[in-house]
């Protein structure tokens, strides 16, 4: 039997056997409980990945996840309760003999014992990651850690360890050394407390005090049930130097290789994180939106803004061996966070090799917005502009970005002597009875250059749609601009010829076809909505067009530019043909959520995320019900997600619309 349902990777099973229950738990941030093979219940809201189950009998459960909560559930969907206790992601958790308190590992090197919905007990580890948990039938408990090791841990004096083992693990333990952005926060070296402030009970089980001591700082942490403190690590650059003198840049009396300037729009401010090159980036990201109270949303994107603009280097403890077992990356993060490096997108001709032939990646004319005097088109980038900054939004800004009223199309004219010489070179490896005159293929260029009807021609480039696979970008590029034709696009829209081309076009709307089909027949898609007859054609089949981009698209290979912007257009033209229909609820419905959802997740290049934006802005404008139904998506803090960081002023200016319209 094999279930389907959650939107990305399952992470964690659980079974009531006694009820013929099952549970999942995923990367989608939902816990999903199961009967007979049918999914009954759709269980929100953990704000990240949720990592582990425990079943606590056959009408309760608990789960945990990367945001670092515990939560209790009940068989009917409801949650009972929310418990904290962790600093970071909790990774994995397992009852207790007594099957009502728990134990949880996470990504705070601890492991902690939770007794009556509270940590009562922290035991930290030498290592930054304990990846699993688990609790044997003796009650003692199992931890599997990023160094490699297992470690068991005991109440029961009889099998504790021999002194020199504990001296060992206490020596490992002493030895690891914390960043010191993470544990000093900034503080001055003769701010710290000497040797006596360890002489003051701890509040709470876990607290931990950072100790001067000479010119070294130590970090200790308060055990309730022994009721002392213990040495975990020291503070490694705790004394710092000076930007001149160490190259690095100086945050609050400390050094660092990086400083970030990231933009909060809630309240506007513009807030520094401080990142060095040893640190996981994913990691920074979390402390950064604990320390400032933002939402998890904004976790990936800080965390590949960090990336994206260190240069390349090798970030987090490199040979320490912090890689998630499950994924090999390090420390993971909901949503499948893609490869950080950056794709071609085409930028090489794909029928010579070189830089002779393009295909129209620009994007497309797009039809001014407003009236005489409205701003430079917006859809061209950088080309839009405000007099003032960000701090200057109190006054109330027009709107020249939605809702949008005509399609986008992708019209870059083609390259006729390229397009022929591939045509013949690829023409010369299909099975002969496909083949074409090679005085045919010349004139096929004819059809989108020259103003008179070839329906000749036309026949002939329905032919090479049916060429193979790695053949057929070639006609697809030419079928983009004949689409827009004034005498010919007719052919084209002919049943025989459009059934045809449809079935092709989605063939390729697929991650696992070549990156130039995927990009022209995403633009072909979209420059079939510049006739009437096209657009009706497409809302026929609006339901498989817009599932096959978020089942078979995402995520997008290697995040290629061109083949979000296809993607996004192709959204944009449904988003403006379902808005002229009140009817079409249903249609308005699937493109919201797949826009809310899929694109908001998966998007990364700031000129499809733009035009999604735009597709959601007019979507939003059709109807006060698509305006509640998008508060249910957390459309609102997906914007700001994309508002947060720093991309085009267009982009900016449009979320910040969106936003005031939630």
């Amino acid at each position: 039997m094999t279930l389907t349902g959650h939107d990305l990777a399952v992470w964690c099973v659980g079974i009531l056997p006694d009820v013929g229950i099952m549970l999942t738990g995923s990367a989608d941030k939902t816990v999903r409980i199961w009967k007979t093979g049918k999914c009954t219940a759709v269980l929100k809201g953990h704000t990240d990945a949720v990592r582990g189950i425990a079943v606590i009998d056959s009408e309760n459960f608990l789960s945990c996840a990367n945001d670092a909560s515990v939560r209790r559930w009940n068989v009917s969907g409801e949650c009972i309760g929310t418990y904290y206790g962790h600093e970071n992601y909790i990774y994995s958790m397992a009852l207790m003999p007594n099957g009502a308190d728990w134990v949880t590992s996470g990504e705070d090197r601890s492991v902690r014992i939770w007794e009556k919905n509270a940590v009562v007990q922290t035991i930290y580890l030498p290592a930054i990651s304990v990846w699993s948990v688990c609790v044997l039938e003796n009650g003692d408990v199992a931890a599997a850690a990023s160094d490699g090791n297992i470690r068991i841990f005991t109440k029961d004096p009889a099998r504790v360890a021999s002194a020199e083992l504990q001296e060992i693990f206490e020596e490992e333990l002493n030895k690891t050394s914390l960043a010191a952005q993470q544990e000093l926060g900034g503080v001055k070296l003769s701010d710290l407390p000497g040797p006596e402030a360890l002489y003051e009970p701890g509040k709470k089980d876990g607290q931990t005090k950072m100790v001067r001591d000479g010119d070294k700082v130590s970090v200790h942490s308060w055990s309730m049930a022994e009721q002392k403190w213990s040495k975990i690590g020291d503070v490694v650059g705790a004394a710092g130097g000076s930007e001149s003198t160490s190259g690095k840049k100086l945050y609050q009396g400390k050094e660092y290789d990086y400083v970030f300037d990231i933009e909060i729009d809630e309240p506007k401010a513009t807030l520094k994180l401080p990142f060095n090159v040893s640190d996981d980036p994913f990691m920074a990201a979390q402390q950064f939106i604990h320390k400032h109270d933002l939402s998890q949303y904004y976790l990936e994107e800080i965390a590949n803004h960090i990336i994206k603009n260190t240069g390349g280097q090798t970030l987090g403890l490199g040979a320490g061996g912090n890689a998630d077992p499950l994924t090999g990356g390090s420390s993971y993060s909901a949503g499948g966070v893609q490869d950080g490096g950056t794709s071609s997108g085409l930028s090489a001709d794909p029928f010579t090799g070189s830089g002779a032939y393009t295909t129209g990646s620009g994007g497309g004319d797009i039809p001014a917005l407003g009236g005489s005097n409205a701003p430079p088109d917006p859809w061209m980038q950088g080309a839009y502009r405000t007099d003032g900054g960000i701090e200057n939004m109190e006054v109330e800004q027009s709107n020249p970005y939605f809702p949008q009223t005509e399609f986008v199309l992708f019209d870059q004219p083609l390259k006729a002597e390229p397009l022929v010489n591939k045509l013949k070179e690829f023409n010369a490896q299909v099975e002969e009875s496909k083949r074409l005159e090679d005085s045919d293929i010349e004139t096929l260029p004819n059809l989108a250059l020259q103003e008179a009807e070839n329906p000749e021609a036309a026949a002939r480039l329905l032919k090479v749609l049916s060429w193979p696979d790695s053949n057929i970008f070639p006609a697809l590029d030419l079928t983009r601009l004949v689409l827009l034709h004034p005498f010919n696009k007719k052919y084209i829209l002919a049943k025989e010829f459009l059934d045809k081309l449809f079935s092709v076009c989605l063939n390729h709307v697929n991650k696992e076809s070549s990156i130039p089909n995927q990009m022209l027949a995403l633009k072909v898609l979209a420059n079939v909505f510049s006739s009437l007859e096209g657009e009706e054609f497409l809302l026929t089949y609006r339901e498989s067009v817009i599932s096959r981009i978020f089942e078979n698209l995402f995520p997008v290979v290697n995040d290629n530019k061109n083949v979000q912007i296809g993607a996004s257009t192709v959204m944009l033209n449904y988003a403006v043909s379902l808005a002229k229909r009140p009817k079409e609820e249903e249609g308005q419905v699937q493109a919201l959520s797949v826009l809310g959802v899929n694109f908001i997740t998966f998007i990364t290049d700031w000129e499809a995320r733009f035009r999604t934006m735009v597709a959601i802005g007019t979507l939003l404008k059709a109807s006060t019900d698509n305006l509640e139904y998008a508060k249910t998506l957390d459309v609102r803090e997906g914007v700001r997600g994309w508002k947060v960081l720093e991309g085009p002023t267009k982009a900016t200016e449009c979320a910040q619309h969106i936003i005031k319209l939630l």
